[in-house]
């Protein structure tokens, strides 16, 4: 048990959640009736965040409501009080931030400046609209050439998609892979060549992480060992490089934009959905659980202001 004190220098007592005995109905009526009287809550914010979770409130015990152990949240209320408020009902909420997108120019200049396996890296992150993880997970078996796709696998979530592989970059990606082959190759011919499997295929497969098809298709230069088995394993690249390229390669540009890899999957989905594809289909190839979530990339087409035309213009 934790101890603290209230505003008023009360000495107050905080417990875990599983330590706590459910609130009845008639607790959180009363929880209800303070928060609205005493602490200037609108009950359309009581009705709004009715029955979210309390796992990130502040638990105490209130005798004054209950007997019973109920979670609130401590801070000074409108009225100057103790501020001590039902914590369900106050979730802070995330704030909307827009994202920073690239021109095409912009994006064909940075491309033209990374060299190498960054510049193949980059590309996919701006022509599959890849998250830099899963462009750094990428197995040889994930791309199909014939179809021109590339599934990501375990993506945020926890869940596999499927997404466009850009013809522009198959022809650099062959060569790539050949020299990935050689490369595991001598692996092998050392004693080596293995590589992570995914959840728990190296027990049902215990030699597929010998097979190249399941090889990283950008492997660390470095080989590790793990320190649980002991077996030295060849991992995929490490992102800090080409973050570093990126960086320098926007600064000589002279373009007054905060440029991150994630900057790349942001201009993939705004320079779809400019081109007129549709909402949805944009959705599927990003992974996006929720339309909504897609929707925020409308707003840096080329329609400024939703269409409207700034009266300045008509008069200059």
């Amino acid at each position: 048990r934790l101890s603290s004190h209230t505003h008023s220098g009360e000495r107050r007592a905080f417990r875990h959640p599983r330590a706590m005995t459910p609130v009845t109905a008639q607790e959180m009526a009363e929880i209800d009736r303070i928060a609205q009287e005493e602490y200037g809550i609108p009950q359309s914010i009581l009705m709004e965040n009715a029955g979210r979770s309390v796992a990130d409130a502040v638990l105490f015990e209130d005798p004054d409501i209950s007997d019973k152990s109920v979670a609130v949240l401590c801070g000074r209320g409108n009225n100057g009080g103790d501020g001590f408020v039902a914590a369900r009902y106050l979730h802070a909420k995330k704030p909307k931030r827009l994202p920073v997108v690239l021109n095409e120019e912009e994006v064909k200049q940075i491309l033209s400046r990374i060299k190498g396996t960054n510049r193949l890296i980059l590309g996919l992150l701006y022509g599959s609209g890849l998250r830099t993880s899963e462009a750094l997970r990428i197995r040889i078996a994930d791309l199909d050439f014939t179809y021109k796709q590339l599934t990501v696998r375990r993506g945020k979530g926890n869940t596999d998609r499927i997404t466009m592989l850009p013809e522009s970059l198959i022809p650099e990606l062959k060569e790539h892979i050949a020299k990935v082959r050689l490369f595991h190759t001598s692996d092998l011919e050392k004693g080596f060549g293995q590589t992570i499997l995914p959840k728990a295929l190296h027990v049902k497969y215990p030699k597929a992480n010998r097979l190249f098809h399941w090889q990283y298709l950008f492997p660390s230069k470095m080989r590790r060992k793990d320190p649980r088995t002991g077996v030295v394993y060849r991992y995929h690249l490490d992102s800090s490089k080409i973050r570093r390229d990126v960086k320098e390669a926007v600064r000589k540009l002279g373009i007054n934009k905060h440029v991150t890899l994630h900057t790349f999957r942001h201009s993939f989905a705004t320079h779809l959905l400019g081109l007129g594809y549709d909402i949805r289909t944009v959705q599927d190839l990003l992974g996006h659980k929720s339309l909504k979530t897609t929707s925020i990339y409308l707003h840096v087409l080329n329609r400024g202001g939703h269409g409207v035309k700034s009266p300045l213009d008509n008069i200059e």
